[in-house]
Parts: structure tokens; C-alpha cells; sequence
């Protein structure tokens, strides 16, 4: 576990430019004792070791940086550099082979960032490319991938499950870097119980710029909305945390699943198109598509780590985040040991962090699946009144049990499909097994 002052330190360095009072204040930090592998851990893990390299250059010229820390966090700048080259080749190659198919695509997240807003290919690392497309042109945007020698990720338990119910089909090609791209036709899965309009997100994108041919980017307000919903999915607790005073320790934890280089992109973004951003249509598409406590709540998190980004009359106007109980139940259980290692229930979080953190990308994914189907499935009443189409509460009440109702009986049937496909997977591999 990190210190005060060694979060401290990859905060202050987890932005392009370092403002005098935080370069002051790391040159202090400097001056203490560090457990430097452990900070240079914690900002690989987090995407901002490029950063970290970049910022304590002039402090390593006046010895305050040891060579030897200086040195890894150069080897871990050329191999992020070398990684995100290998990866826009791939990038432009697919976007070529799009282009000459007729097919509209947007570049999503890290692929568009790092020539966007960040000055260096090297500070922002990405490992994959997010890709988003037409639903209608899916079936071809597939094709085109798996000419082009793209695989559907192995080990993917159903593809037609993955278009039925997730939103995005994941794609990988083995080259010196392999090429993972992930083929999104929403934004979010429909599980979220958000309403994206996903035909105003094409109508406003923007052009991507020469380097990206005909492709496509978010508008900035919708890019804004996107990241943090982003956030949000991933830092599962997110909504529970923030307002707790205790958010930085949290973010920190490799249990909140959160990044730093998530915050950093929408701190860069924000501060480089501050003057244009229309915030008033970031709150009015949030509240009409359910999103803006996961936004508000991303945002306040924001403002709490890199200080006043957006300014508090404008986070006022969006609902506050919504937390439910067993989100909350989740975190203090979660933060048990946190801040003492010999609380009672540590035993539990360390077994937690043990066994199922290094399976993350499959457990906590279903932990993050299982809390929203819980939410989708019981709406806090008052989100529910907010989307019904009547005014009597006695009808929303009855709209409220037939959308359980019907909740249910898909789940039923999603889940049959589950097993099914489990049932067919393990008879397969027992039959590759046996001996012929």
C-alpha cells in the first residue's frame, strides 16, 4: 500500500504540465524517503508512468530522482512508445480496409486521445482499439476484420449472446504487438438502464483529424459523456465513494478497479477545450438519458483530484450520484483494512485482493454485471417515475411490477442460452481431451 506522500507525488505527475504550486510541492515530497518500485508499480498500473517520467525529469537533474528509477522509467516510456506505434499501424491499416468497405467508424477513448490532446505518443499507452460503428453495419464491419486476419477474442463463450446483450465484440490479431480491437455498436450495455442516443452521437461527431482518414470522433460534449461513464463502469463503487473524504486512498486501491490515466484524459480534454464545451447540453442529455449521476458523480471526483476542473455551478445543475445499498454495503466492506489492517473483516478484503483481483477481467466483471442487473431490475422508484409515460402513481406502480416482471423472464432465458453454452463448451473440450 502507497503513502500519503507517494500518492501524492504520481497525482501531481499524472498531468502534462505541472502547475508551480505542485512542483514545489513535489520537489518537498522528493526530499523524503520513497519506496520507489512501489511508485513505480502503482503508475504503470494506472497508465501514467510516461508522466511520471516526463515531470520528475528536472528533478532527476538535480539528484532528486534516483538514476536507477530514472532509467526504468524511460525503459517504460520507449516500451509504451513502441506499443502505441505498432498499435496506430494497426489502427490505420483497419481504418483503410473500413474506409475502402464504405463503413462510417468513430475512434473511441485511448486511440483518439493520444494524437488529440496529448503531445506525446508515448504518454498516453492504450492496448487496444475502440472502435464504434453502425449497428446495420456490424455484420459487415465483422467481415472486414476477419479478412483482414482479425479473430474473435478466444475463450469468448457466445458471440451471439455478445450482440444480443453486451455492446461490443471484442477482436484480436497476433503481430510483434498484438492488435486487440473492440468493435462497439453502443456505448453502454442496455443493463445500465441508460437511454443513449446513440443517432445524436453520429449527427454531432466530429472529423478525427488527416492522420485518421475519414474516421470519426465524439463531439467534446459527448466525448466528456463518455469517459465518464467509462469511469464509472469500471470504478464499480464509485457513486458510494465520492463525498466519503476518504476518494484519493480509494482510487488508489487496486480493489476500486479505477485508473488514473482515466481522470487525466478527461482533465486534459477538459482543459484544452474549456472555452467551447456546451455544458448545458452535457446536463440536458444526462438527465434525459438517465446518465447523470454516474457523470455527476465522475466529475465530483474529478474536481477532488486535480482540484476546480468544472466549476461547481455546473456539477450543481446535474442530479447527484445515486448510491444504492448494496453498493454501499459493497464499499465499507470493500474499505474494511484500508485505513486499518487489523480490522475486523481485513481477513476478508485481503482474501478478495488474493484470489479474485488477478482474475478481475472475469470476476469483478461479473460482480460489476451482477450489481447492475440487480439495478436495472429494481430502479429506485423515483428513477423510474422520472422515464414513465403516466402521471397517477398507481399506474407507475403497476408499470413499475410488469417491468420486474418482465426483467425476470428475460434473465430466465438469458440464462438458459448461458448454460446452454457452458454445457456445449465443457463437452467439447471433454471431448478434445479423451483419448480417440
Amino acid at each position: 500500500m502507497l503513502t500519503d506522500s507517494e500518492r501524492q507525488l504520481i497525482l501531481n505527475c499524472s498531468r502534462q504540465e505541472m502547475p508551480p504550486d505542485l512542483t514545489l510541492q513535489t520537489s518537498h515530497i522528493l526530499r523524503d524517503p520513497l519506496r520507489w518500485e512501489r511508485v513505480l508499480e502503482s503508475a504503470w498500473q494506472h497508465g501514467v508512468a510516461s508522466l511520471l517520467y516526463r515531470n520528475l525529469k528536472p528533478f532527476a537533474e538535480e539528484s532528486l530522482v534516483p538514476s536507477e528509477i530514472q532509467r526504468k522509467l524511460l525503459q517504460l516510456y520507449h516500451r509504451t512508445a513502441y506499443q502505441n506505434l505498432h498499435l496506430l499501424n494497426a489502427l490505420e491499416a483497419v481504418l483503410e480496409r473500413f474506409s475502402q468497405a464504405g463503413l462510417k467508424v468513430m475512434i473511441l477513448k485511448g486511440a483518439a486521445l493520444a494524437r488529440l490532446i496529448y503531445r506525446h505518443l508515448a504518454l498516453r499507452p492504450f492496448v487496444d482499439l475502440d472502435l464504434l460503428i453502425q449497428k446495420q453495419d456490424f455484420p459487415k464491419a465483422r467481415e472486414v476484420l476477419l479478412q483482414s486476419g482479425y479473430r474473435v477474442l478466444p475463450g469468448l463463450l457466445s458471440e451471439r449472446l455478445c450482440w444480443q446483450y453486451h455492446f461490443n465484440l471484442p477482436f484480436a490479431k497476433r503481430d510483434k504487438v498484438t492488435a486487440h480491437v473492440e468493435l462497439h455498436w453502443s456505448i453502454t450495455d442496455q443493463f445500465k438502464g441508460y437511454t443513449i442516443d446513440i443517432d445524436g452521437l453520429w449527427a454531432r461527431a466530429c472529423a478525427a483529424g488527416s492522420s485518421y482518414r475519414e474516421a470519426l470522433v465524439l463531439s467534446p460534449e459527448d466525448l466528456i459523456t463518455h469517459l465518464s461513464l467509462h469511469l464509472d463502469m469500471h470504478g464499480y463503487v464509485n457513486q458510494a465513494v465520492t463525498g466519503q473524504g476518504n476518494e484519493l486512498r480509494f482510487i488508489f486501491d487496486p480493489i476500486s478497479e479505477n485508473r488514473l490515466i482515466w481522470f487525466t484524459d478527461l482533465y486534459e480534454f477538459i482543459g484544452h477545450h474549456r472555452r467551447s464545451i456546451d455544458w448545458p447540453s452535457v446536463v440536458e442529455r444526462s438527465k434525459k438519458a438517465g446518465t447523470d449521476g454516474s457523470i455527476a458523480s465522475t466529475l465530483t471526483l474529478l474536481n477532488i483530484l486535480f482540484g476546480p476542473v468544472v466549476d461547481p455551478h455546473v456539477l450543481n445543475q446535474f442530479d447527484p450520484p445515486r448510491s444504492t445499498a448494496v453498493k454501499r454495503a459493497l464499499l465499507k466492506w470493500l474499505m474494511n483494512g484500508l485505513a486499518d489492517p487489523d480490522a475486523a473483516g481485513s481477513s476478508g478484503r485481503s482474501y478478495f485482493q488474493r484470489k479474485l483481483l488477478p482474475k478481475r477481467r472475469e470476476v469483478q466483471f461479473r460482480l460489476i454485471r451482477l450489481m447492475d442487473l440487480w439495478e436495472y431490475t429494481f430502479p429506485p422508484f423515483e428513477l423510474f417515475q422520472k422515464r414513465g409515460y403516466v402521471d397517477r402513481r398507481s399506474l407507475l406502480v403497476l408499470l413499475y411490477l410488469a417491468h420486474v416482471l418482465e426483467t425476470f423472464c428475460r434473465f430466465i432465458g438469458v440464462s438458459a442460452q448461458l448454460l446452454f453454452c457452458v454445457l456445449k463448451r465443457s463437452v467439447g473440450n471433454f471431448l478434445v481431451r479423451s483419448p480417440q
